[in-house]
Formats: structure tokens, sequence, C-alpha cells
């Protein structure tokens, strides 16, 4: 994240000689300054310096110059490494075991020292060493209690809040992606693992959409997650054929739905069509098999809908079940094998959805509170909205 702000903020601020600082006397746009603080820098130094030593040189080296800065606490005074240190002009030292240490972080400090009463300490300020009384806030039993009703405070006199740092959670719920829904072209279905961001999916752009999986149950729990989401557009009807019965009543009748649904098809051609309608098939299968059409008959209900330009289709189904459909005449005029949506383990053992061989992003056991969404064979690694691993609350 902080990565990315710095391209931007680098970007914005070229035409100020990069200068961040030119930017706010001269701009009434707002970019506030980013504070990071990390509190104990040895211990997030003992996990991650290899992995981002030389990013956080970088972040540290420029930051400042756009508005990025950076505090750091450490307990002894070598905590922190020579070439890292060299990034922070300001230093301050609160009491230290060893007094000769003031020389190594302080020039010309001499033999000035904090007094010994808690929360002294020494500060460079325009080249003079000064001795100062940290403030106390509160008896040092309430310092969390205190901090926190302090926080709350703040978050409602403020209006302005640092970005969200954004994490993968252990379950994507609804409330952390609506936000980012708009309409059937601009559905969240979870948030993408590399990045982080909220990953949404076209349901316009092909007339039939599959989500498929090894196991049926979690391509209906992953619907049913769906349909929630589905029922704050105002913009769209949802027809839902469930011929495995777990999320319909198992007293609902197929072949009725249908009839009905093929009367409103009919009635559409002569009406003028405001909302979109998006179609979901679970378990086509038995869907064919109960209303006992012929795959002839079903190609000739999808050109219908496709003429109207207002039906789009979701077929889930299990990935063997619906491989077994991949020569219907209905199957090879309206889904594409490189789209679709695959849910839980085992993307890499299936070849009803091709998937570039290439990625490298691709593991194949992630979970079944993880999925893929395919778009031109390139596979993007989600978490799922709604979806649990197995033994999660």
């Amino acid at each position: 994240m902080l990565q990315k702000e710095l391209r931007e903020r680098k970007s914005i601020l070229s035409d100020y000689g990069g200068n961040y600082n030119l930017y706010i006397n001269s701009n009434e746009k707002f970019m506030p300054m980013f504070v990071v603080i990390i509190n104990n820098y040895e211990a997030f130094s003992e996990i991650y310096e290899d992995e981002y030593e030389d990013i956080f040189l970088t972040l540290t080296r420029e930051g400042t110059k756009y508005g990025i800065t950076f505090i750091l606490t450490a307990s002894i005074y070598n905590g922190i490494r020579y070439r890292l240190s060299q990034n922070f002009k300001q230093r301050i030292a609160l009491q230290l075991n060893n007094e000769d240490d003031y020389l190594n972080i302080f020039e010309k400090v001499g033999k000035k020292r904090p007094s010994h009463i808690f929360g002294r300490g020494l500060v460079n300020i325009e080249g003079n060493i000064y001795e100062f009384q940290t403030a106390k806030i509160c008896e040092p039993e309430k310092w969390n209690i205190h901090i926190k009703e302090v926080i709350e405070k703040l978050k409602q006199e403020n209006k302005v809040f640092a970005k969200t740092i954004p994490v993968l959670p252990t379950k994507v719920t609804l409330e952390q992606i609506k936000n980012e829904m708009k309409d059937i072209s601009n559905i969240p279905i979870g948030i993408r693992k590399k990045d982080l961001n909220i990953c949404t999916y076209d349901f316009t752009k092909n007339l039939i959409t599959i989500v498929t999986s090894r196991n049926i149950e979690d391509i209906i729990e992953f619907i049913s997650h769906l349909l929630e989401e589905l029922n704050y557009l105002k913009n769209i009807n949802t027809i839902i054929f469930d011929a495995e019965k777990i999320i319909q009543s198992r007293t609902i009748n197929l072949n009725s739905i249908f009839d009905k649904f093929k009367i409103e098809l009919e009635n559409n051609k002569i009406k003028s069509i405001r909302n979109n309608f998006l179609v979901i098939i679970i378990g086509i299968d038995k869907f064919l098999n109960e209303l006992e059409i012929t795959e002839e008959q079903f190609n000739q209900l999808l050109k219908n809908a496709m003429k109207l330009e207002k039906y789009n289709f979701i077929i889930a189904e299990n990935s063997v079940r619906l491989k077994n459909h991949e020569y219907d005449i209905w199957y090879k005029n309206n889904i594409t094998g490189d789209n679709g949506i695959w849910i839980g383990n085992g993307i890499s053992d299936q070849y009803l959805i091709d998937v570039n061989s290439s990625n490298k992003d691709i593991e194949n056991n992630c979970g079944r509170s993880f999925g893929y969404m395919v778009k031109q064979g390139q596979a993007t690694l989600i978490k799922l909205l709604g979806m649990k691993e197995s033994g999660e609350l």
C-alpha cells in the first residue's frame, strides 16, 4: 500500500519539483501526510528483514519528500542498522542503561544526560541538545483504557481518517464489499489474495457464466452468498432454478417455475424491459432431466433470451457433470472455455475451464474458502464471499 502511495505521490508532485510542502502551500487539493509507526523495530526486523529490508530502505529514504514519514522505536541504540538509521535525521533518546550510548546517538552531546526521572529524555532541535520531560497523560495502569477512549473520541470528532490498511479476512462479509456493488456488470465476489483488492465479476460479459467446483456443496454455499448480495440490487430480477432442491424448498415445482419463465420470456418480446434478468440454474444435469427438455430446446430458449439483450445466466454445477454437457449444442454455442468461476481445490486437475499453465500464482490446494476468477485463461486467486474453511465457525 505504501509503495503504491509513493508512486502516486511522485506522479502528482512531479509538477511541483517533487516537493510535498510546495504542493500543500499552493494547491487546494488534499494530500494528507502519512505517519507510519513501527513500535519495537527489533522484532519487526527479526521477522521481516529478509523480505522487506530493501523496500523499507527505499520508503524511508524517499518517503519524507513526498509526505510519508516513519517513526521507529527501539530498546537499544543499535537496534536499527546503520544503513537504515541514516534515513532518520531526528532521534529522541529516553533513559538508556549505558550512558555511553548517548554518544552514539547524538553528536556533540558532551556530558549532557537526562535526569533519572521517569519520562526524561534528550532531543536534538536545530543543532542543540535539549532535555525534555514526557507528558503524563494518566496513571500508568490506565494507559490502555485512556488511549482507547481518546481514539473513540477522535473518531467521533474527525471527518478525515487514515486509509484502511488492506488485510485478507478470515471470512469475506457482505459489509466489507457491498460498496463496490453497482449492477450485475460489477458484482463483488471476494478479495484478491495477491493485492487484497475487492474482486468484481461482470456477469453481462457472456450470456452464460459457469460456477463450478469438485463439490456441488461448495458451489451451493457460494451461490447462496451471491444471492444474498444480489438482493441489494434494485435494477435486477433474479430467477432461480434450484434442481438440487437445497436453496429453495423441496416442495417448489421446477416445471411450474420454468413454465412461468417461458411465458415471461415471450411477454418481454413485446413489453419494454426496464430491469435485467439474472437466471441461476443450480445443477444443470438434474435441471434438464427433470424438465425433460432436449438440448436443442434449451438452446432455442437461450437464443430467445439472447435476442432480448436483458438476460444473463449462471450455471452452477459439479465440474464432472458439467463436462458431460461440453458437446451439447447449447454449451458449445454459449459457453467460452476460458472464462468462469472455480471454487476450492483442484483447478489444476480439471479440464473444464482452460487456465494459462504459465500462471505461477495458481495454488491447486487453496482451500474451500478460496477460488479462482478466470478471464480469458488468466486465473486470479480470491478469497470468496462468505466461504469458510472446513471446521471454521
